[in-house]
């Protein structure tokens, strides 16, 4: 991770709240994960050496807590 990927945040933070935050980054770390495994299976376990930039999970997961946040953490806290 670099300088950017930790301003990122604090800018959704900002602009969404505590509770989108934590949600987008939730989001954002899901996203990042499956994009890595997805590089790994489709180049091999040699692709261990590609950088995959981490952003734009950060501002997927930052659109989707943004567009669908509170359907998600309602739907969150009626289930917990």
């Amino acid at each position: 991770m670099g300088w950017g990927d930790i301003k990122f945040p604090a800018l959704l933070g900002a602009v969404h709240g505590i509770q989108l935050l934590l949600l987008g980054l939730y989001l954002g770390i899901i996203i990042g994960e499956v994009v890595g495994i997805g590089t790994l299976l489709a180049r091999g376990f040699g692709a261990r050496q590609t950088l995959i930039p981490y952003g734009p999970s950060l501002a997927v997961g930052g659109l989707i807590a943004l567009y669908a946040g509170s359907v998600i953490t309602d739907w969150a806290s009626r289930t917990l």
